[in-house]
């Protein structure tokens, strides 16, 4: 409560920098771009579009509650024809049917979605196939029909089949549901509504080349109907926001939000300075989201976020690093893990002297640090070793000066 109070008084305070990204409004200090369109959830949960250079202020599909600026990295979806399984390069056996004439309303708000029906016999699945690579995830958005559950699985056609279960997670990103591995990258999604999508990822670090979806399950269910949408494979470990595709496969390009100049150097204290930042987690298996950099040049900056380069969604950190040599490497774990959790974090500098913490833990300390000299830039979102491919940051706030370690933990409390 104290610290959810001390929170609320940032705007009347000492703080010289107070960005809140629920609001939906991008500060007129920051400048932001992007060379292609890019979907989130809109206010009203529906998957939308964002016309090139536009921020994405991204909303719970369920709640339709704000959740913050969403920041992704360059991917490509590397299936086509990303909601229209009827279509080639999709393939399906002769059990599975489409009658040409039954809808229901897409994650996009628009009646495009083609119900699935399983017509007769065993392993009836909707499939494509790409290149085989490693180390990439599936994602789409599955619906009850009659049937209220999935297979889904990231299928290798190089031999290994499944693969073993150590080489692959699942996640529900969003809607009801649960899941469960049933053999390596196959795994079974149950619980599934009538009403609401469920959005489902799969990754596999092993060699793979594609989706196989089977509704109901992979022992097939006639007559069992369901609804799949927005299919998506792309590199890396966690599923971004929908790269729609057509004939061909497409690529969404980087988000970039920076604040430079006299925008930064206004509010920036170099000697000494508290800086807080709160995301929501977006990844229980992928590192690297990290939500502000201070940036000089590549081998000099402060950083705060959550993940690390190597992949460890659950280790948040505040990193100061000049020179190219690591003065402060101050980490707090985020536990449970739970996807769109809120990591609140402050990290506080001066001289010989920094501090971190997460979610009212105890503070970490280092008191051996030089300070980067001349900062030039905020960047919000973006890191040196980009694996995981979204961020979405709520809140940065900045004090110019150190904080006390006990203002910390309240502060993220």
């Amino acid at each position: 409560m104290i610290g959810s109070m001390f929170r609320k008084a940032w705007y009347s305070d000492s703080a010289t920098l107070s960005l809140d990204f629920t609001t939906g409004v991008l500060d007129s200090r920051l400048t932001f771009t992007r060379s292609s369109t890019a979907t989130y959830i809109d206010s009203s949960g529906y998957v939308a579009s964002a016309s090139i250079d536009s921020p994405r202020f991204d909303h719970d599909p369920t709640t339709l509650a704000p959740r913050g600026l969403l920041i992704e990295k360059q991917a490509t979806n590397r299936f086509q024809q990303s909601s229209d399984w009827t279509v080639s390069p999709w393939s399906k056996p002769a059990q599975i049917t489409w009658d040409g004439t039954t809808y229901a309303t897409a994650p996009d708000g628009t009646n495009t979605a083609k119900q699935i029906t399983v017509t007769s016999g065993a392993s009836a699945s909707v499939s494509q196939f790409v290149s085989l690579a490693t180390n990439r995830t599936i994602s789409l958005w599955i619906r009850a029909g009659s049937l209220t559950s999935f297979s889904i699985g990231a299928y290798d056609t190089g031999g290994t089949a499944w693969g073993n279960n150590a080489d692959s997670t699942c996640e529900i990103i969003s809607g009801p549901g649960s899941k469960t591995q049933q053999t390596g990258g196959l795994w079974s999604i149950t619980g599934l509504s009538t009403t609401e999508w469920t959005r489902v990822q799969v990754f596999r670090s092993s060699t793979y080349s594609a989706l196989l979806a089977y509704p109901g399950s992979s022992s097939g269910t006639i007559n069992g109907t369901a609804y799949m949408w927005g299919m998506q494979m792309e590199d890396g470990n966690g599923a971004s926001s929908l790269i729609p595709t057509g004939a061909s496969t497409a690529t969404r390009d980087p988000d970039n939000c920076v604040m430079t100049g006299t925008n930064f150097s206004s509010w920036y204290n170099q000697a000494e300075g508290t800086i807080y930042a709160e995301t929501l987690v977006t990844s229980t298996s992928g590192g690297g989201q990290l939500a502000a950099s201070v940036y000089q040049n590549s081998n000099t900056y402060l950083d705060i976020g959550q993940g690390t380069a190597t992949g460890s969604s659950s280790t948040t950190r505040f990193y100061i690093r000049t020179g190219g040599v690591d003065e402060a490497v101050l980490d707090r774990t985020l536990s449970p893990l739970t996807l769109y959790a809120s990591a609140r974090m402050a990290g506080a500098y001066r001289t010989n002297d920094a501090a971190y913490t997460l979610n009212g833990l105890s503070v970490v300390t280092d008191a051996t640090v030089t300070l980067p000299s001349a900062p030039i830039a905020l960047r919000l979102g973006q890191q040196q070793a980009a694996t995981s491919s979204s961020r979405i940051i709520r809140r940065i706030v900045y004090w110019p000066t150190r904080l006390p370690n006990a203002t910390l933990q309240s502060l993220t409390t």
